[in-house]
């Protein structure tokens, strides 16, 4: 018999790994930016100093004209976050307007850009290695347990500190990340002239719905570089164009991240390429497990992916779904608005009482038992070892 299982993963994951969530992110890019810590950030240590101090000060400048409230401030009053912010800008740039007469519409979309630099900036995590560790070893055994099992990693987030592990055991074995894990879409090798198609039959999904920290997309060719290493986002606001912010095609490599915002209209093929590979791993799934994703009324795109999937499911009765959540408040007497929007979205048939788990995801791996890292070596070996 085999098993198929989706891991949704969203912002309230990646937290116990120090990593902000979407309202925190406006904050650390203001207080970075008044410390001075903006500038030693992943991304932004590279080139002169003069060229960092200027991209940090543009970035204080744009901030001070978008909410001209805070400026003066060191500490970030709150009152707005990230994502007012980049709809604003959006919504100015849809309208060809500008909040300022000194800002022109193409300084208007060297903004967004420079928004977008800071949000890289931000996401910045603290290593919580036993615990990513301890949820990779969980979901690795589970595609290695049986012979036709599929686990597939849907995320919301642009982090990499999941698949990051994942591609070290596979390099470490010396299996074919190409052949063994499906990304949702064909892509190149960021170390060598190579296109990989998605594999048939692989036990391994990662579908990164807002695309990642650690991809590019070729502005000719369209195909996307993925680096198994490290994050190379940051290319996108390299000045000069070298060989490594330029595609085996030669065209520019461009940042594949959709920042959040109300205003968000994703047309990139390969993000619809992935969306569509969602829908499908979704619906012949035989259990869900939604970590850290508060499922908020705002996020209709979310919302449509999991209703479609969940009522075009190839074995309806089948189904189950777990929602693992930090609220330590909350009890089944009184449900959090989180929950009550779940229990709405699902029956209880499919997602039962039992399988809320409001004590977080470090609760909720520990209590899965994660296999040790000799016992999942051999699992692995013998899954993946002999390609």
């Amino acid at each position: 018999m085999s098993t198929r299982t989706v891991v949704f993963l969203g912002a309230g994951a990646s937290v116990p790994h120090g990593y902000p969530t979407t309202d925190g992110i406006l904050p650390r890019i203001w207080n970075g930016l008044s410390d001075g810590s903006f500038r030693r950030w992943a991304g932004l240590r590279r080139g002169p100093s003069r060229e960092r101090e200027r991209r940090a000060q543009e970035l204080r400048r744009l901030l001070a004209v978008l909410l001209p409230g805070i400026e003066g401030k060191r500490v970030f009053p709150g009152g707005a976050s990230i994502v007012d912010l980049v709809s604003l800008v959006d919504q100015l740039i849809a309208e060809g307007r500008s909040p300022i007469p000194t800002l022109s519409e193409e300084q208007m979309r060297r903004a967004r850009g420079m928004l977008q630099l800071g949000i890289n900036a931000a996401l910045q995590g603290r290593k919580r290695e036993a615990l990513r560790d301890e949820l990779v070893r969980w979901l690795l055994e589970r595609a290695v347990r049986r012979p036709n099992s599929r686990v597939t990693l849907i995320s919301t987030n642009y982090d990499t500190v999941v698949e990051k592990r994942i591609f070290d055991q596979f390099v470490t074995l010396r299996a074919p990340i190409g052949r063994h894990i499906d990304f949702g879409i064909p892509w190149r090798d960021a170390f060598r002239d190579e296109l990989h198609v998605r594999p048939k039959a692989a036990r391994l999904a990662i579908l990164k719905l807002h695309g990642s920290l650690n991809w590019v997309r070729c502005e000719v060719c369209g195909h996307v570089t993925i680096n198994v290493r490290d994050r190379i986002a940051a290319m996108e606001f390299w000045t000069k164009l070298v060989e490594y912010n330029q595609c085996y095609c030669a065209g520019r490599l461009r940042s594949l991240v959709v920042t959040p915002s109300y205003v968000r209209d994703v047309r990139d093929a390969n993000l619809l390429s992935i969306w569509n590979a969602a829908v499908e791993d979704l619906r012949r799934a035989n259990e869900w497990i939604l970590i850290g994703y508060s499922l908020p009324s705002e996020d209709i795109a979310i919302r449509s992916l999991l209703l479609r999937a969940f009522h075009t499911r190839t074995k309806p009765r089948s189904l189950r779904i777990r929602v693992v959540q930090f609220e330590p408040e909350a009890c089944p007497e009184s449900p959090t608005p989180v929950r009550q929007r779940y229990l709405a979205l699902f029956p209880s048939n499919h997602l039962k009482q039992s399988d809320y788990h409001s004590n977080g995801v470090e609760e909720f791996i520990r209590r899965q038992r994660a296999p040790t890292e000799k016992a999942l070596a051999s699992g692995l070996k013998r899954a993946f070892g002999r390609n």
